[in-house]
């Protein structure tokens, strides 16, 4: 690699480093942020204290700097991907990893959190662990004594995560106890821990698939401001499920396909949204398999592992049959939030009839939120047939979508790209409720196919995704910026797509951009297959 690349991605890191310090001085005063507390343990922290009455002044005057901040560091880390790309370094992959870390390490120290989540995690661990309940039927409210209440917005909705999930959650509530500080920073170090684990085996299988593509599946995914903010700033459990998703494509390289299947049950136990891609993967078993009867061995070995899994986390958190796992994928007016279903949604409701200001309740969320406080309250027919209309259309297509990949999936490099684009079709399709850090699932799957075309996708919905924390801010009804907010899923959801449309069409419009990219996909599946014919060889001689 030439010393001027080498520099150039020093010089990125050192900037970006910079950027993130700043970020955290700035991200305290947007409408999303949540006091973490961690003035507690540093008291260098300034104390994050506001009044509701002035959060829309707050967001104003820091939505500007934000933005900007946000920009810079996506241009860097842009330029990061293109210096790296195609550049095989140790020195380098060390570079781009340690960067990382310091990346994450430094949002420990936020004054806030992007979002509440952090508080019902932790109100859902206290519900298992403190008072021996069950958060997947019983919701933050029946415990009214509870310290951390306060700190709880979603106070009447159980936990839709899975029981590992909860069981990880009780753990780090009983070990935080009543330190609020210390309890959000053992959630935001499992996050960057989860995130460094998952960077460290992209790392690994990168150097066994695509040694020169290495360095940039690490950037892909280790500088994503997406998964440094969501992971090291906000701890959220994606980057948990993310990283056993990635445990499990590397158990499966080195053909412990039992413990590969283990793995991948414990990342849908975090979050049941793994679950899309466990067809798929079976589908994998089922196709490298070069006989009927390995088949049946394979399926027989990894179902005892998954269901020995299942029996031991289940049993260890108390999971009822009842327990309405599926919770994520209900659609409701209110659950339409960042996505282009709110417009389409409210759309609908207009031309069956909806009084405007009824049909663009969601628009401003408090006042929606104030209309779902009314319990008696109905949704309008209209909403009612709006709703059926667009989940049954969304649902469709996205069907034909996971069809199609699961036609595709031959070996492990068709596998990432499928499950890719399924996680991808859940955003755009059938994930009416889909917040920034959702995005992680996809992103880490990406990172292991860099120059595919859903790796691109997913790269441009991370950066989308991340201006909700700036326009998500004018959700008052007396905003003159409101369709700032109402028009929200534009710039976070159409904007990706047209750009990779219009990557798209720069690419078949230049031979030389479409062989070279064949080429190396090429390149990549043939080194796969290669390796696949040897091990099959040495299953067959086993």
């Amino acid at each position: 690699m030439s010393r001027s690349r080498l520099l150039g991605a020093v010089a990125c890191a050192a900037a970006t480093l910079g950027l993130y310090a700043l970020l955290l001085g700035v991200a305290r005063d947007i409408k999303a942020a949540r006091p973490s507390h961690a003035w507690e343990l540093f008291p260098w922290v300034e104390r994050l204290a506001r009044g509701r009455e002035d959060q829309q002044a707050l967001h104003a005057a820091a939505a500007g700097p934000i933005l900007g901040l946000l920009l810079a560091v996506l241009l860097i880390y842009g330029l990061a991907m293109y210096l790296v790309a195609g550049r095989r370094s140790r020195l380098l992959e060390v570079l781009v990893f340690g960067s990382g870390a310091l990346f994450l390490i430094v949002q420990l120290f936020g004054a806030a959190l992007l979002s509440n989540d952090v508080y019902s995690y932790i109100m859902h661990g206290r519900i298992f662990g403190v008072y021996g309940g069950n958060p997947n039927l019983e919701a933050p409210r029946q415990f009214p004594g509870d310290l951390y209440l306060r700190l709880v917005e979603w106070r009447n909705a159980p936990s839709s995560r899975g029981p590992l999930w909860t069981i990880l959650s009780a753990g780090l509530a009983l070990v935080g106890g009543e330190r609020i500080g210390v309890t959000v920073l053992l959630f935001r170090s499992l996050g960057t821990v989860a995130a460094l684990a998952a960077a460290a085996t992209l790392w690994s299988c990168l150097r066994q698939l695509a040694p020169r593509q290495t360095s940039l599946g690490l950037v892909l995914f280790l500088w994503n401001p997406l998964v440094v903010l969501e992971s090291g700033l906000s701890g959220h459990s994606d980057i948990v499920m993310a990283a056993l998703l990635l445990l499990a494509f590397r158990l499966h390289l080195r053909r412990r396909r039992a413990l590969a299947s283990a793995a991948l049950v414990l990342a849908v136990l975090i979050k049941f949204i793994a679950g899309l891609i466990v067809p798929l993967y079976v589908l994998l078993i089922l196709r490298e398999a070069p006989s009927w009867s390995q088949r049946a061995r394979h399926l027989a070995v990894c179902g005892a592992s998954a269901t020995v899994v299942l029996a031991l986390v289940h049993g260890a958190a108390g999971v009822r049959p009842d327990v309405p796992v599926f919770q994520a994928l209900r659609a409701e007016g209110g659950r339409y939030t960042h996505t282009v279903h709110e417009l389409v949604f409210t759309a609908l409701r207009l031309q069956l009839g909806d009084e405007p200001k009824t049909a663009r309740a969601p628009w401003q969320r408090e006042q929606w939120i104030r209309e779902r406080a009314n319990e008696s309250a109905e949704p309008t027919p209209a909403a009612t047939q709006a709703t059926l209309w667009l989940r049954s259309a969304t649902w469709l297509a996205f069907g034909l979508v996971w069809l199609l990949a699961a036609w595709r999936v031959a070996d492990p490099r068709t596998f990432l790209i499928s499950s890719t684009a399924v996680f991808l079709a859940f955003y755009w399709l059938v994930g009416t409720w889909v917040q920034p850090w959702y995005v992680i699932w996809a992103l880490a799957l990406a990172a292991l196919v860099p120059t595919s075309r859903p790796a691109q996708l997913a790269v441009l919905l991370s950066v989308g995704l991340l201006s909700v924390y700036v326009t998500g801010g004018y959700d008052y009804a007396d905003s003159p910026l409101w369709w700032l907010y109402a028009y929200r899923s534009l710039p976070a959801f159409v904007l990706p797509i047209l750009i990779f449309a219009l990557i798209e069409l720069a690419r078949r419009q230049d031979p030389h951009a479409t062989s070279d990219d064949a080429e190396a996909a090429v390149g990549v599946q043939s080194d796969c297959l290669g390796k696949r014919a040897v091990l099959l060889g040495k299953d067959a001689g086993g």
